[in-house]
């Protein structure tokens, strides 16, 4: 088994991991499979209204202040790709053909053959990983052959960072109370207040009172919202 394997899976079943760690691990496994450089970004599910994102890379600084400046971001056909393919994205002149300057500056940069896997996590957060190098080209045998390594590295980092910015956006919250809990869980299935109320027997201002308490300690506007992210924190389980 891979060293870089072996050590992403011991990452897994740690409670907290670094970000060095886990940045130490991926440059050893992109090395092992073949290539100098590494972006991995992270799409978070909340807030659902806007983009959250965190990243990983040792990509050239030069390329990420460039990338940044430039907003490149927002038409990068790597990642506009990759939110509708788990399949493995190769680059070449046809993805790039309606962003040629994104190409240029990213060849300029030694970013000039590469590929890019995207992986979906069950919370609907998205992890995309792009492995390149400056030379030499990638064969169709070094595809085939990497194929699946790719798609496993890209796997284990999305469930590893998915767990860390998991516990970061709930270690600040306060634990829902089982009733709590309940009544949203209720009021996901489309139950009323007042629904809920005759269901387990108690009053609508007693269902009220924990829909309040529940959109408090979850830092939502109302009820909806807080059913929306108890449901994506897996606080309802």
């Amino acid at each position: 088994m891979n060293n870089w394997l072996d050590e992403l899976l011991t990452l897994i079943i740690e409670p907290s991991p670094s970000e060095e760690r886990i940045s130490i691990c991926l440059a050893e496994a992109v090395h092992t499979l073949g290539f100098r450089y590494y972006h991995f970004v992270y799409r978070k599910v909340l807030p659902l209204s806007q983009e959250r994102v965190r990243w990983l890379s040792n990509y050239p600084l030069a390329w990420r202040k460039r990338y940044a400046q430039k907003n490149y971001f927002c038409i990068d056909p790597r990642i506009k790709l990759a939110r509708s393919t788990e399949e493995l994205i190769v680059w070449n002149d046809q993805l790039f053909v309606d962003t040629p300057q994104l190409w240029r500056e990213c060849r300029e940069h030694g970013l000039r053959h590469g590929v890019t896997q995207s992986v979906l996590n069950g919370a609907g957060g998205l992890g995309m990983l792009s492995l390149a190098r400056r030379h030499p080209p990638i064969s169709r045998a070094e595809l085939k052959s990497n194929r699946q390594n790719i798609r496993t590295l890209t796997q284990l980092t999305l469930r590893i960072l998915s767990r860390i910015y998991h516990n970061e956006a709930t270690a600040s919250l306060p634990p829902l109370s089982d009733r709590e809990a309940e009544i949203l869980r209720w009021s996901a299935d489309g139950k009323s207040a007042r629904d809920i109320a005759e269901i387990l027997d108690i009053s609508k201002n007693t269902v009220d009172f924990h829909i309040k308490n529940s959109v408090q300690k979850l830092q939502v506007p109302n009820k909806t919202a807080a059913v929306a992210r108890a449901v994506l924190l897996g606080l309802l389980r």
